[in-house]
């Protein structure tokens, strides 16, 4: 017979084997609860305190349903977006302080991914090189389709030579950063003519891309937009369309 302390203990700690066990835990020592009082024994000796313990199951449970709020959230901002459109394409064409704060926004969010989109649009090149030799190819031909005559391989190469300056940004231009620019593009009707070409930067030449001219002209900074505007209206004698 020991002391009732003692008697006290060797029982709570025989429930806890026999509870151990019916979990499938070898011993009290092998279960979460027992590591987890050891964990928050070592932080008490360094004054620190552990958060609170949670199952595992509970643990998953908060996982998933933080998963279903993300999706559901997502879905929320889809559904709004959607909603508001209507509103914000009349704002957009009825405020232009609004209309310029969303260009600036887009071009601030074009600079911060211009690396990132850069990298992946080159390992998509080296990953698919039958689709870029196809998109070269068909490049090729509208060109030769859309020709009238009026431009030559030394007269592009003269015209790059004495572009100092990009024609859309205004920056100056080392030899290799200059590329050459279907102001309306091939695939868009634009001819492969002289009245058609300009000697523009890299960047400027990868923003405009496949846009149509005068969305290109409402996505460039303020201070080129006249200047660029200017530039189709000299070479086609004709006012840009405004943009529906």
């Amino acid at each position: 017979m020991l002391c009732p302390g003692c008697d006290e203990r060797i029982e709570v700690a025989r429930e806890r084997g026999n509870a151990a066990k019916a979990a499938g835990y070898p011993s009290w020592a092998n279960t979460p609860e027992y590591k987890r009082s050891q964990r928050e024994a070592e932080a008490a000796k360094l004054g620190r305190t552990l958060e609170p313990y949670v199952p595992q199951a509970e643990r998953v449970c908060r996982a998933q349903l933080a998963r279903v709020e993300k999706a559901a959230e997502a879905i929320r901002a889809h559904w709004a977006a959607e909603w508001l459109r209507p509103f914000r394409t009349a704002l957009y064409q009825a405020d232009p302080l609004f209309r310029e704060e969303k260009k600036a926004r887009s071009r601030e969010e074009y600079w911060e991914q211009l690396e990132q989109s850069r990298l992946k649009t080159a390992l998509y090149k080296r990953a698919h090189r039958d689709r870029a030799n196809l998109h070269q190819e068909r490049r090729n031909r509208r060109i030769a389709e859309a020709a009238d005559g009026t431009l030559t391989p030394e007269l592009i190469a003269a015209l790059k030579l004495k572009a100092r300056y990009c024609a859309y940004c205004d920056s100056a231009m080392l030899p290799s950063d200059k590329v050459t620019d279907h102001m309306i593009p091939l695939c868009d009707g634009g001819e492969h003519s002289l009245r058609n070409l300009v000697i523009c930067c890299r960047l400027c030449n990868g923003r405009k891309a496949s846009l149509r001219y005068e969305e290109w002209v409402e996505r460039i900074g303020p201070a080129h937009r006249q200047r660029v505007a200017g530039l189709y209206e000299q070479r086609y004698a004709s006012a840009l369309k405004a943009i529906a």
